[in-house]
């Protein structure tokens, strides 16, 4: 009779460079509305401890979205790590909306941080409407209770 070698679990630290080392999601409901052109916090965040500090961790982000305006308006988001704006698409322009109408739409944001840390990080969005043309605007994310999505994946370095 053979025996063979006793298969154990690798370590993170054993993985091959490109591994995915865990994976968080995070969802939220929560309506949220302004017509500042301040940002502010969207509601939807996740939290991530990578394993080691030559981890990159990849974000990706779908928010649901609804615009409301007499004209044109743009509406912005931001991704960012604690308070460190890591990304920011500027503007989606929902042009030639006309009197006093909603528009929703589903948006997503991409991007792969090296935080160069083992410590809990916390990546949020944030949002702002963008313009101030066609003023009264509004800029509302998860209108009627649409679900947004994060999720976080480590990628061993």
């Amino acid at each position: 009779s053979g025996s063979g070698a006793a298969l154990t679990g690798l370590t993170s630290s054993q993985m091959p460079a490109g591994s995915v080392l865990q994976v968080v999601t995070a969802t939220t409901t929560t309506s949220v509305s302004s017509s500042s052109t301040t940002y502010i916090d969207s509601g939807l965040s996740a939290n991530i401890t990578p394993s080691s500090t030559s981890s990159r961790i990849m974000i990706m982000v779908t928010h649901s979205t609804q615009v409301y305006a007499v004209d044109g308006v743009a509406m912005g988001l931001k991704l960012l790590r604690g308070s460190t704006n890591i990304y920011e698409n500027a503007r989606w322009r929902y042009q030639g909306v006309q009197h006093n109408t909603n528009i929703m739409a589903t948006q997503s944001m991409h991007s792969v941080d090296s935080p160069s840390s083992t410590s809990a990080l916390t990546y949020k969005t944030q949002f702002a409407r963008t313009s101030t043309a066609g003023s009264p605007t509004n800029a509302t994310l998860q209108p009627e209770s649409t679900k947004s999505i994060i999720t976080l994946m480590e990628i061993g370095g």
